[in-house]
């Protein structure tokens, strides 16, 4: 996780979201990621045309989350470690 933070996470209350909280991610950082305007995000994710996988980091990344964002063909990922950094990715 050596990449500039593009900015930081907004970590939630707790729920059962990722590790036991929620995450909000702003969508002017996905849009960007996957080339769509940011308005359009939230209803894309509502509708099921952008899907969502969540993995907790274990081991030396204990505390991290890999998240990674579909929509028509197109993946984008992000990582973000413990401290709540967003970094890019692929």
């Amino acid at each position: 996780m050596s990449r500039p933070a593009l900015e930081r996470a907004m970590l939630g209350r707790t729920g059962p979201g990722a590790g036991g909280r929620e995450m909000e991610i702003d969508a002017g950082i996905i849009a960007t990621g996957m080339g769509l305007e940011p308005a359009r995000v939230q209803a894309l994710m509502q509708s099921g045309k952008i899907t969502v996988l969540c993995e907790r980091g274990t081991g030396e990344d204990l505390g991290c989350h890999r998240i990674t964002f579909h929509h028509g063909g197109r993946r984008f990922r992000i990582l973000i470690d413990a401290s709540g950094r967003i970094f890019a990715s692929a």
